[in-house]
């Protein structure tokens, strides 16, 4: 946990809570001791232990400022195993991802649509956000076809590629592809798909590199149809491939994601990200009044 991630106005943690377990059992914090802290989806700061009881830890909370932003990188999933969403929804959180949608792919099983684990998603997302030390959450939503989920995920000035074992070209080659305007020259377009008739208004001549958007689609488990590859093509998806080796689902989404934020970070020269941030800063911030780190 390099974050302590409080809902707004919490302040105060039962110890039976898995975050006061944590501070007062791993941590080894006591009153008086701080540790780096934010609100959900809000400020960023530090957090000072006021008093603990057998009953609770009561906490005051500082803000310093807000978190840094997240990279515009997206993710459209077909809908893998329950478990290995579950480790999805955390590492991607980690790595930085903006929005998650999940849907249903031609090959994979519809069933997993109704696993419990879309009962309450946060958990997850809480625990990646927590190891990336980011007090933000991506937003995750979960659609009940590729159709309905490419109309909430497709924007304007977004690349967009697309994963198949096609040969060629290769998803890193696809991501050196960025022009100013966040898009794929219409050399590198599939094949009569909407990017090569994208309208003037989809083609922002001025943008600069860090405003364009990202969006990779990763089948599930036994990857995309031919009528989904032609599906997505038509969205304006570039097809491209990860390489000769077959990797699960798990890994191809998670070596694309970090990639894409690797790419997107390079281009805006930020220098950070959720994942990495910027050395200084969140050492200084986590550091302890004992030189602890959350």
């Amino acid at each position: 946990m390099n974050i302590l991630l409080l809902d707004k106005d919490e302040r105060t943690l039962s110890t039976t809570d898995r975050r006061a377990r944590h501070i007062l059992g791993v941590l080894h914090l006591a009153a008086g001791d701080r540790l780096r802290a934010g609100v959900v989806n809000g400020p960023v700061g530090t957090a000072t232990i006021e008093s603990v009881s057998d009953a609770a830890l009561v906490l005051r909370f500082d803000p310093a400022g807000p978190p840094d932003p997240m990279p515009p990188v997206d993710v459209l999933l077909g809908h893998p195993r329950p478990i290995v969403l579950r480790r999805l929804l955390r590492d991607l959180t980690t790595i930085g991802v903006r929005r998650l949608f999940v849907t249903p792919s031609a090959l994979g099983e519809r069933s997993y649509l109704d696993a419990t684990l879309w009962d309450d998603v946060r958990p997850f997302l809480l625990e990646g956000a927590e190891q990336a030390g980011t007090s933000l959450l991506p937003e995750v939503s979960r659609h009940h076809s590729l159709r309905r989920a490419l109309a909430a995920a497709v924007l304007p000035h977004q690349l967009r590629i697309a994963l198949h074992p096609v040969g060629s070209p290769l998803f890193t080659e696809v991501l050196g592809t960025v022009c100013p305007a966040g898009q794929v020259p219409a050399s590198r377009s599939a094949p009569g798909s909407d990017a090569n008739r994208a309208s003037s208004d989809d083609r922002a001549s001025s943008d600069d590199r860090a405003s364009s958007d990202l969006l990779v689609a990763v089948g599930s488990e036994r990857g995309w149809t031919a009528s989904e590859v032609e599906q997505l093509s038509r969205a304006g998806f570039v097809i491209a491939d990860l390489g000769p080796r077959i990797l699960k689902t798990e890994t191809a989404a998670l070596v694309c994601a970090w990639n894409a934020v690797s790419a997107w970070n390079a281009v805006s020269h930020t220098g950070g990200t959720a994942g990495s941030g910027t050395t200084a800063s969140r050492k200084s911030g986590r550091r302890a009044d004992r030189g602890s780190t959350a």
